[in-house]
This record gives structure tokens, sequence and C-alpha cells, in this order.
């Protein structure tokens, strides 16, 4: 202004008057010397009572508040964003992130909304006995309300824009409108980046649109300058707080979105949030890989001892108690989330260590069980035997003659149904034959397997199955190779799983 009107400097409120007043309140000289001599001219000419009380008389009694205005002529330059539509800047100051709830994927935070529009109806010249700046009601509510104000609503919301405390809207001479309100808004949204809870980043939207009544389809909302944030949400020293809001990934696009025929255009405004990850660690996966690390210790407690699927399935309890406090953090959703793989891989870690338990234990009472039941069928033969031989000697002298007689019977029969025997005997020998094979096989396999099992666990102990130990004990020896096995095997996998997971 000074370098344009250099001898100004000197000027009071009338001569600036007098300068000013041939120019428009559109032209650019007018606002440069409005915003410099505003409150000195309205100190001189009249109070701030008496300067709005004037304007109020002059447009209020007149002024249509349904009605959305005409397109004003200062919506000009990088203002201008459509023709024929009123132009409604958006603006958008975040305070604080109260909540972010995953469970009904909503967000919750206190902000200022700032609209700013223009309307020709409201202009007025400032220089000649009145001030620049008036503060008119402003209310989506026709009947408190003394202008016209944009019925904007956040589409996505749970506690939208209607609910936000009434403010009073200040009105510039040259038609410009600025309604800033403060209060909490709540929307639901889809929180992305969730799968890799609990070390992800979420993400939520606020979409700000217009109403389905026609009559506002002529306004046009638009993002007009960049989201600012209070200075205590861009403090990295954020620790009491389970989401960290990160200012500079935030995004605003403008979409637009038809629904039942009507085209809804909105203003987005996306929001970025890290995870407070450390108590989710500690808590959490901690737990779970230290609990399964602990469960491998079954397979180096007795097999006779109870205590061993004891111990096994009180850490499988745990870990399941530990699903239950885990499932009120987390959404139930179609995608399978990080912390669920490492729960459900844990789990089976302890479960494939109980299973090992109960198969050992089945095979060591069966064998058991076999060998006694084999000494008492031998003790049983051989007493049929004995009692059968007394039998024998006692009846021997009454009954050679009749055993000749019989045997040439037998001879004679024998001779008749020899030759019909002889392919039933091969039939059945080669059924018997297939079934063997077909019985035996799995059983090789699973002696195979068995004896791979104990090579694994023979290469990390000294525990050697001589020929000369009975049976008891090569069976308790193959038991404690099949524990140091099964030891080895689910340490090494199970760490082999974690590194892919990328703990």
């Amino acid at each position: 202004w000074k370098e344009n009107f250099p001898d100004t400097e000197e000027m009071n409120c009338f001569e600036i008057n007098d300068l000013l007043s041939p120019f428009s309140v559109s032209d650019e000289e007018c606002r440069i010397g409005r915003r410099n001599f505003a409150q000195v001219c309205c100190n001189d000419q009249l109070s701030s009572f008496e300067c709005e009380s004037d304007i109020h008389d002059r447009i209020v009694d007149q002024y249509n508040t349904v009605t959305p205005p005409d397109p004003s002529a200062n919506e000009h330059g990088e203002n201008m964003q459509t023709k024929g539509l009123v132009d409604v800047s958006v603006a958008l100051d975040v305070i604080h992130v109260i909540n972010i709830e995953v469970k009904s994927n909503t967000l919750k935070m206190l902000v200022n909304l700032e609209l700013s529009w223009f309307d020709q109806r409201l202009e007025w010249e400032p220089f000649i006995g009145t001030c620049h700046r008036a503060s008119f009601r402003a209310s989506t509510d026709a009947e408190l309300t003394e202008i016209w104000v944009p019925n904007i609503e956040l589409s996505n919301m749970i506690q939208g824009v209607q609910t936000l405390p009434e403010a009073h809207a200040s009105v510039y001479n040259d038609g410009r409108v600025v309604w800033r309100r403060n209060g909490v808004l709540e929307g639901t949204c889809e929180l992305e980046g969730i799968q890799s809870f609990p070390f992800d980043t979420v993400s939520c939207s606020f979409d700000f649109g217009e109403d389905r009544d026609p009559q506002f389809h002529r306004v046009h909302y638009y993002n007009g300058v960049a989201v600012q944030f209070y200075s205590s949400l861009s403090d990295d020293t954020w620790n009491y707080q389970e989401y960290r809001l990160l200012p500079e990934r935030t995004e605003v696009s403008e979409r637009i979105e038809s629904l039942s025929g009507f085209k809804n255009r909105f203003v987005r405004y996306t929001f970025y949030f890290d995870r407070a990850s450390n108590f989710y660690t500690h808590m959490f996966v901690v737990t779970y890989v230290l609990f399964t690390y602990l469960s491998i210790g079954m397979f180096f407690i007795d097999i006779l001892a109870g205590e061993r699927l004891g111990y096994g399935t009180s850490i499988l309890f745990v870990m399941v108690a530990q699903d239950i406090t885990l499932n009120d953090s987390t959404p139930v959703t179609q995608e399978f989330l990080w912390i669920y793989m490492l729960s459900l891989g844990s789990k089976c870690f302890v479960i494939f260590g109980i299973l090992q338990s109960l198969v050992v234990q089945w095979v060591l009472y069966k064998r058991s069980d076999s060998q006694d039941n084999g000494a008492m069928q031998k003790e049983d033969i051989a007493n049929r035997r004995e009692v059968s031989l007394v039998q024998n000697d006692a009846n021997n002298g009454g009954s050679n003659v009749d055993d000749r007689s019989n045997e040439d019977h037998e001879d004679n029969d024998g001779e008749i149904h020899t030759n019909s025997n002889d392919s039933d005997i091969k039939n059945g020998a080669q059924s018997e034959k297939n079934k063997k094979k077909f019985t035996e096989f799995p059983k090789r396999a699973l002696k195979k397997t068995a004896e791979t099992y104990c090579t694994i666990g023979n290469m990390f102990t000294n525990v050697q199955i001589d020929e000369k130990d009975s049976n008891s004990t090569k069976l308790r020896k193959r038991i404690k190779l099949a524990d140091v096995a099964g030891a080895v095997v689910c340490t090494v996998v199970y760490s082999i799983f974690l590194l892919v997971l990328g703990v």
C-alpha cells in the first residue's frame, strides 16, 4: 500500500475515505486499504455497536434466509471453482483425537469446522459512514438464522455437523461470509491397514457433503486450505494415547458418488494413525511366544507322570484366555489379522506337543498290554497241553483198534475230496496274501516314520538301543528319542514360523 500510495502515511481516516471512495468494494485497492485502515476509520466514525446495528437494519429485514445466493462476482481467480454454483470453502482444524473404536469402525475427534462463501446480498460500502465487518446469527434452523448458510453434513456421520454448537458468522463488506464452529464429530469408516495389527497404521476418513434437498444442489463444496493441527497433535513426545495422529500423511480429496440416482459431491479428509504397539507387544506377542517355547518343556517330563499332559493343557488354556482378552481390542473381519496368525500358530505347536504325548502314552500302554496278554496266552496254552497229555495217556489203551479203522475210512474220504479242495485252498491263500499286503503297508510306513523320528532324536542324545535290552527297555528308549526329536522339531519349526511372520 505504501509503495502505491506513499503520501497516505500521514493521512487521517477522513482523508483515506476520500481517497478510497472512487474505488469499488471489489477492487484490489479497496480491499488492501480496508485491511490496513479498517479499525482506525470505524473508530473515527461509529462505535462497533452502532456500525453493526446499521448493517443489520439495512440487510436483515429484506433478506431471504432460505434461498441460496447467486454466485458472486467476487468468486474470481483461484477462488472461482465453478460457474452457476455457490462455492463453499471447507476448512478443518483438528484439535484432539478423542477415540478410535476398531470394534465398531468409528472415529471421534474434536474439530473446528470453517465454511466460507460469498453472498452478494450481504455486500455494502464500508467507507461511507459504516464498518467493514459485522456478525450475524447463523444456523441451519430457518427460524434462528439471520443469513443463508449451507446445509453441509458429515456423510458418514454418527455425530454430525448439525450437532455442533451454534455460532455467529462473520460477514465482510464484500459479501464474504466466514462461519466457524467448534465441536465433536464422530463418523463411521473402513479402518484400512488393520491387517498387521498391532503394528499397523490405521486410516479413517471424514466425508463432508451436501444435502439431498435439490435446493442445495446449487452448492459446491471444495477444500479451501490445508488441514491445520493443534501443536499437541504434532508433538512426537505423545505417550499416553493408544493412537497418534500423523499430520504429514493427511490427505484431502474431492469425490462424487451416485446413490439412488443422486450424485453426492463431498470433500474427503483421510487421517492416518499409528497405534501404541508396545502395549500389545508386551501383553500378547511376547506372552504367545514365551508360552509356546515353555510348552516344549513337556517333552522333557517323564511320560509316566500325569503332570505332562496337565502341563501342556494348562498352557493351552492360558493362551485361549489371552485370545478372549484380545478379542476386546480387535474387530471380527474376513481378513486374518497378523496377531491371529501368531495366536493360531502358537496354539498349533502346543496342541502338537499334547497330541504327541497322547500318542506316546497310547503306544506305551498298548505295548505293555499286548506283552501281558501274550504272556497270559502262553501260560494258558502250556496248561492246556499238559491237560491234553494226561488225558491221552489215560485213553491210549482202548483206542488203538478204533484208530486203525478210522484211519482206513478217512483215507477213502480224503481221496474223494482232495481234488475239490485244492482250488479253494489256492484262492484262500491268494486272498490272505493280498489282505496281508494291504494291511502291512501302513504299518511299514508308520514304522519307517518312527525310525526317522527316533534318528532325529538320536542326533541330540546318546541313547543307544541294544539288542540285549528287554522289550520294555527298548520301548522306553524309543520314547525318549521321540521326545527329544519332538522338542527339536518344535523349536526349529516355530522359530522359522516367527521369522516368516517378522517377529
